[in-house]
């Protein structure tokens, strides 16, 4: 599987990168075929739970596929993977009308989720001091207010997961929620794009006084800091194991480049220098990883 998974990554998606990144109307087309083929070829959605149309697998086992998915931005995407730590925290912690209304829509890539927790004016480490209030509604609902940043991939999502204050006051430990509001509703609003080194996908968000259903809530009142922090343990990981596929492209090129990049009129890899500061090889033919193409 990990083999599969690696050619469909270095064939099909990182050809495309370019295009993907580029974003508009050519770019969903391109990442609907990818993921077309992805089902076609029974890769999609592999770690995501069976019973909602995933492939079932353990995270043990998921866990060198998540490296090769990695080794593209899009890979994950492209191969239904992408949301499984919403998937697991609203699996976990959704009440019975959030689990029936999107997991399976989800799994099924219909719908996208993101998660907003950082403040402006708000140390990003310091949750205790989350601004963003939810109030009870006439109705039993929750009124939030509040901005957001950083919060990634949210143009286009059409569910965030809010932390918000329903108790206590800045700085209380207590009283921390979460709310599945969606980004329909009125009142919500992306305010900007946030480039990070040169990179989109970062927004700024505003809520004024959206209405959220009370059984939108994720847990019970004030869980918001245990959730989190499980899908934090899961998340660190993830990132951890995709940029492992990161790293190991990264490498791969360099040998390529070693093994067959001239350098008056001889490979760099018969430099000792080069040999000698790469490990594990010498980097030159016959190599597995030379014969990598990444390009």
């Amino acid at each position: 599987m990990r083999g599969r998974i690696d050619r469909f990554v270095r064939s099909r998606v990182i050809p495309r990168e370019a295009l993907l990144d580029g974003g508009g109307p050519a770019a969903a087309e391109a990442l609907a075929e990818l993921r077309g083929q992805a089902r076609e070829e029974g890769l999609w959605a592999l770690p995501l739970p069976e019973d909602l149309g995933g492939g079932g697998l353990g995270f043990r086992a998921y866990a060198e596929l998540a490296e090769v998915e990695g080794a593209s931005d899009h890979g994950p995407v492209a191969l239904g993977s992408a949301p499984l730590l919403d998937v697991t925290m609203l699996a976990r912690h959704g009440g019975t009308t959030v689990r029936e209304a999107y997991l399976k829509r989800l799994v099924a890539g219909e719908i996208r989720t993101c998660y907003a927790m950082t403040e402006p004016d708000v140390p990003g480490t310091d949750p205790f001091r989350t601004a963003t209030r939810a109030e009870r509604g006439p109705d039993g609902g929750w009124v939030v207010t509040g901005r957001k940043w950083f919060t990634s991939g949210v143009a286009g999502a059409d569910l965030v997961t809010v932390m918000a204050r329903t108790g206590g006051g800045s700085g209380d430990r207590e009283g921390l929620s979460l709310l599945l509001v969606p980004t329909a509703s009125a009142g919500f609003r992306v305010v900007r794009e946030l480039p990070v080194l040169g990179t989109g996908g970062q927004y700024e968000i505003a809520l004024d006084r959206v209405r959220v259903p009370a059984d939108h809530l994720l847990g019970e009142p004030g869980d918001a800091l245990a959730i989190a922090g499980e899908r934090l343990q899961l998340g660190r990981t993830l990132r951890c194991l995709r940029w492992l596929g990161q790293a190991q492209r990264a490498f791969d090129l360099m040998c390529e480049r070693a093994a067959t990049g001239p350098v008056d009129r001889s490979p760099t890899s018969s430099w000792s220098k080069v040999t000698s500061s790469t490990p594990c090889s010498p980097c030159a033919p016959p190599a597995p990883w030379c014969t990598r193409r990444w390009h």
